[in-house]
């Protein structure tokens, strides 16, 4: 609790980025979807998605690397303690939404096909929809991975959740990666500044 007093500022920043990339896609899905053709519209979509999700990988681990370079100012200084693996929790403190609402459309869905009741899909509807605009730049990816399973909805749909999960792990290795990378002082992308400037 208190990791999460301290940091709650990085942390609203980093599901802020998120719930920027969702609209982002969304909008672009909305354009892909003029298309007309499902074939060519489900191709557009997919290169929507895989774009956007590295984008916003990339937007992660440059948020996090600044975070880390920061922290190793303080640690240096002896005003901070280290704390191991803080880029990967400070990912998963923002994408808690994103695993709370898996993991009730995976409850939802599975009880559902169990046949325990209407009320699981209800469960599920709420739940994947919340889940469907907050991590909406993943969905080409997924609608393109489980396209043969379009006909049966059930799979389908439960399949794609499970998708959200592995996908949803995305930003927290960039986090972590870029967290680390930054208390190093090692540089993957270019500052753009010149020596001497």
């Amino acid at each position: 609790m208190k990791f999460l007093k301290e940091n709650s500022y990085d942390i609203v920043r980093l599901y802020i980025n998120q719930i920027g990339i969702a609209i982002f896609s969304l909008v672009l899905y909305f354009a892909a979807a003029q298309a007309g053709d499902d074939g060519i519209s489900l191709m557009i979509s997919v290169v929507i998605s895989v774009f956007a999700t590295a984008f916003y990988m990339v937007l992660i681990y440059t948020a996090t690397w600044d975070l880390g370079a920061k922290d190793r100012i303080r640690i240096d200084a002896g005003r901070m303690t280290e704390i191991r693996h803080k880029g990967l929790w400070l990912s998963i403190a923002a994408n808690l939404p994103n695993f709370l609402f898996i993991l009730l459309s995976l409850i939802g869905k599975g009880a559902y096909m169990l046949g325990l009741g209407n009320g699981f899909d209800t469960l599920f509807a709420f739940s994947n929809l919340i889940l469907r605009f907050a991590a909406s730049s993943y969905l080409g990816i997924l609608r393109g991975v489980f396209v043969s399973l379009a006909d049966s909805a059930d799979l389908y749909y439960l399949l794609q959740t499970c998708g959200f999960l592995v996908l949803t792990a995305l930003p927290c290795l960039a986090a972590e990666v870029g967290y680390r990378f930054g208390s190093k002082n090692f540089r993957i992308f270019s500052s753009g500044k010149k020596n001497g400037k």
